[in-house]
């Protein structure tokens, strides 16, 4: 089925996006669509546009250093099954005056390293998130920014890691 859905893929795919769609990757949307073809190819068509839009492998972490300073998400190493361990404290996410087209790429550059370092068919990841200081405001402004398809297809196993209480 991964060689159909590669075959209704339009045929003047640019480079970029002809190296995301690689067979793991068609494999994903053909999962979360029940293998139904035009579904899948909705889907990934989707993601291909938004991916167009956002262009997260151009992002860089030197755009992106007072982000990184304020520990707001990182990686840090990997669990038992070899997901990296992605640590998100929303409550840091202090308002610096970035747009929220700013923040959301910082999210997104983040993701984009996470899924990065997936090696050997691992297709998940575990998230640890400490809700300490957290302002609801923050995520409910970015969701409907974040890609149709793309890091939703993974399976994120949330832990909440309560900070201690002053």
């Amino acid at each position: 089925m991964v060689q159909e859905l590669r075959g209704l893929l339009p045929q003047d795919l640019v480079s970029y996006r002809q190296d995301y769609c690689d067979d793991l990757c068609l494999r994903r949307f053909l999962r979360a669509r029940d293998h139904d073809l035009d579904r899948a190819l909705e889907m990934l068509l989707a993601c291909l546009d938004w991916r167009d839009d956002w262009r997260p492998e151009a992002i860089q972490g030197s755009e992106m250093k007072a982000d990184l300073d304020m520990g707001k998400m990182y990686m840090h190493g990997f669990d038992r099954e070899q997901r990296p361990v992605v640590i998100f404290r929303p409550g840091r996410d202090i308002d610096n005056g970035d747009s929220i087209r700013d923040k959301v790429r910082y999210y997104v550059f983040m993701l984009e390293h996470a899924i990065a370092k997936m090696e050997g068919g691992v297709e998940q990841m575990t998230w640890l998130v400490d809700l300490n200081g957290y302002r609801c405001g923050v995520l409910v402004l970015l969701l409907p920014h974040l890609a149709p398809g793309s890091h939703l297809l993974l399976l994120f196993l949330l832990s909440k890691v309560w900070g201690p209480q002053t």
